[in-house]
């Protein structure tokens, strides 16, 4: 099922970031250390089986997505403000597209609204260490995002 799971996952990301944010990422078997600050989201949930989705990115990544979500530049100071928002919307996309694709579009399950943090990258590294399935992927501009499934599945 682990294998399911992992596939489940880089579709899901995959087709949320694209179509949702315009962003294109790649599966990174090697993906790019995390350097500094790093966001993370994670959303519970129970059903068939239970556990957590946790998404994480670069910090500049978070801000590039809130600039794409607000029509704004980069470096606009809204765009800093709003990472964790930006990063919780992209989850609440990510968690409802994988729960269904794992348990199907009929399958009662519940999740939580996302909880969002941002960390260091030593953090997140600890963090990480207790995921049953770890996909990383790469953007274009050279962000390493990870995906993950914490206890249950």
């Amino acid at each position: 099922m682990s294998q399911n799971i992992s596939d489940t996952i880089e579709n899901v990301i995959c087709s949320a970031l694209e179509e949702a944010a315009f962003v294109f990422v790649e599966v990174a078997e090697t993906p790019p250390p995390f350097s500094g600050q790093v966001v993370e989201g994670t959303v519970e949930f129970q059903g068939p089986k239970s556990g957590s989705l946790v998404f994480s990115a670069t910090a500049q990544f978070g801000q590039d997505l809130a600039a794409n979500f607000l029509g704004v530049d980069a470096d606009d100071p809204d765009a800093a403000h709003g990472k964790l928002d930006a990063l919780g919307e992209i989850l609440n996309i990510v968690s409802g597209a994988f729960l269904s694709e794992l348990f199907g579009a009929e399958s009662d399950y519940k999740m939580s609204c996302p909880k969002l943090v941002e960390m260091t990258d030593e953090a997140h590294e600890t963090h990480m260490d207790g995921a049953q399935t770890l996909v990383s992927f790469v953007t274009e501009e050279g962000y390493r995002i990870d995906a993950a499934v914490i206890d249950g599945i």
